[in-house]
């Protein structure tokens, strides 16, 4: 007999929105003016978005030249104002990191989060930019302003800039996010007849190669719930089986299973830093891939003695050498035997907040606490909590949820979260 159980999804789904527009409208709230001071008393105006945030500094980016004065080098002191505090300046501090015009053009500015601040982090687009899509952008003449209309990527460059026309861009638009139908697909940093931008793969392989927090994701559907099981009663078929030279009879061989666990020896919540294999087209990491999908990858290349797959993401990156290991919730490291697992680093892990957004995955331990920072500290104690909820309007029930794995994070405005986050 078999016992069909009809299983239905549970938790609250985040429905990707309908279009561009309405996508680029609520992405608002990750976007800020950067105004630069030259120390000759020019001026620069600019935008930036927020693509990470560890202990309570938010990280910006923004295009180089909006920060940097061409005619003597100089750098401008930013100061920043958020959508959602536009009467207020916060000072910016301005990182020595960045990318040359000819690199990226990428400027990093780190600032204390506003009080009450909130962003989006499912945020980056889940495809890159291609001939003919459809485009915006969020931010002209000093306002959070978002076309109706698109314009069109109207070519990807040999060196991977986004040649885009039909957008009303001006002199000040720099730094602003280039906004596809499925979220950021880069950033702004020429206005002319045509514009171009500084592809998100470009940004995101500089923030992490610089170490600093990347917490921008993509979206992607929830999986269908399971069809409904019917009760039935099933006659087992008569097994297969063939006749050998010598008469008896033996049974065909059982089905292959993944050489997963034969070929690697695998560890959860781990990533490889460095020892990345890059793409033919020179781009790090492989999109929208199963985890199968990447252990064949990196078995068919000979090359590669290593590889970290990011859960979150869906991403794989193959390694032609076995670095330091890093505690990554969101990514699972898998090492080609007989070589072994690297050591985990010593050093402390930081905690990445994540506000209005609460983690996927099963609860280890439950407790009630008082604060958010009370959460966050009972989880960083804990040598298996690698994430946790906090449950702001939990009333009298346990508000401090803690995880040993997990599956991603989701929009909730009822819940701060935070993840453990290890830098090399």
């Amino acid at each position: 007999m078999l016992l069909l159980i009809l299983k239905l999804p549970g938790g609250e789904v985040i429905a990707q929105p309908s279009t561009g527009d309405v996508l680029a409208n609520d992405l608002r709230r990750n976007v800020v003016r950067v105004n630069s001071r030259w120390t000759d008393g020019h001026m620069q105006d600019g935008f930036g978005f927020v693509v990470g945030e560890r202990a309570g500094l938010l990280y910006i980016v923004t295009a180089y030249h909006v920060v940097r004065n061409r005619q003597d080098s100089t750098l401008g002191a930013p100061a920043i104002i958020f959508f959602q505090d536009q009467g207020k300046e916060y000072q910016g501090d301005l990182l020595n990191t960045h990318l040359g015009q000819d690199e990226g053009d990428v400027a990093v500015i780190r600032v204390v989060a506003p009080p009450g601040f909130s962003w989006q982090p499912v945020a980056r687009s889940s495809v890159p930019a291609e001939r003919g899509d459809d485009v915006r952008f969020i931010g002209v003449e000093g306002q959070w302003l978002v076309p109706v209309k698109p314009g069109a990527v109207n070519n990807v460059e040999p060196n991977h800039a986004i040649r885009f026309e039909g957008l009303p861009i001006r002199t000040g638009t720099s730094g602003a996010p280039l906004v596809g139908n499925k979220g950021i697909v880069g950033m702004i940093n020429t206005d002319d007849v045509f514009g171009f931008a500084t592809p998100i793969d470009v940004i995101e392989r500089a923030i992490r190669g610089w170490n600093y927090p990347w917490q921008l994701t993509t979206w992607s559907p929830p999986p269908p719930p399971p069809p409904p099981l019917i009760v039935a009663t099933v006659t087992p078929p008569t097994e297969p089986s063939t006749t050998s030279p010598g008469g008896t009879v033996k049974a065909s061989s059982p089905p292959q299973i993944g050489n997963l666990d034969r070929r690697y020896t695998t560890r959860d919540n781990r990533d490889l830093y460095l020892g990345d294999i890059p793409r033919p087209d020179r781009i790090i990491g492989t999109r929208n891939v199963d985890l199968a999908e990447c252990e064949r990858e990196c078995t068919d290349n000979n090359d590669c003695v290593a590889f970290a797959y990011d859960r979150w993401n869906s991403s794989c990156y193959a390694k032609n050498k076995i670095t330091q290991s890093l505690l990554e919730p969101h990514s699972m490291i898998a090492v080609k035997k007989p070589a072994e697992l690297p050591n985990v680093s010593q050093k402390t892990p930081e905690m990445v907040i994540l506000r209005n957004q609460h983690m996927r995955g099963d609860v280890m331990i439950s407790q009630k606490t008082t604060s958010y920072a009370a959460c966050s500290s009972a989880c960083e104690d804990n040598l298996k909590c690698v994430a946790f909820n906090f449950l702001k309007r939990a009333g009298g029930e346990d508000n401090c949820r803690m995880f040993k794995l997990s599956d991603g994070h989701d929009n909730d405005n009822a819940v701060d979260a935070g993840y453990k986050h290890q830098v090399p």
